[in-house]
């Protein structure tokens, strides 16, 4: 029983943590910082090094890597569009071009 609740702990931790590398994502898109999106899958990537030794992990890092970011892009895009048509124009229109 303290292997199954061992991994429901490690569920819930990367949820939370896809959730603010999302909306890290999101937020340094918005705010036409590209680095952000760099900085991000780079300590992603460093914090599981080890854990890639495994192809079959790699596979499952990059498929939720990859789905991660181009949720965060769309999302941004999502929000810029709207700032820029209905919303106040509080971010750069440069953004979109």
């Amino acid at each position: 029983d303290g292997q199954a609740d061992a991994e429901i702990r490690e569920l819930k931790a990367g949820r939370v943590i896809g959730v603010l590398e999302r909306l890290l994502i999101v937020t340094g898109l918005v705010l036409g910082k590209w680095e952000v999106l760099v900085a991000v899958i780079a300590l992603k990537t460093v914090a599981r090094y080890q854990e890639l030794d495994a192809k079959l992990n790699a596979e499952y890092f990059l498929i939720g890597s990859l789905a991660s970011v181009l949720w965060a892009v769309a999302t941004s895009v999502a929000l810029l569009l709207y700032d820029q048509s209905v919303g106040f124009g509080l971010f750069p229109a440069a953004l979109l071009k």
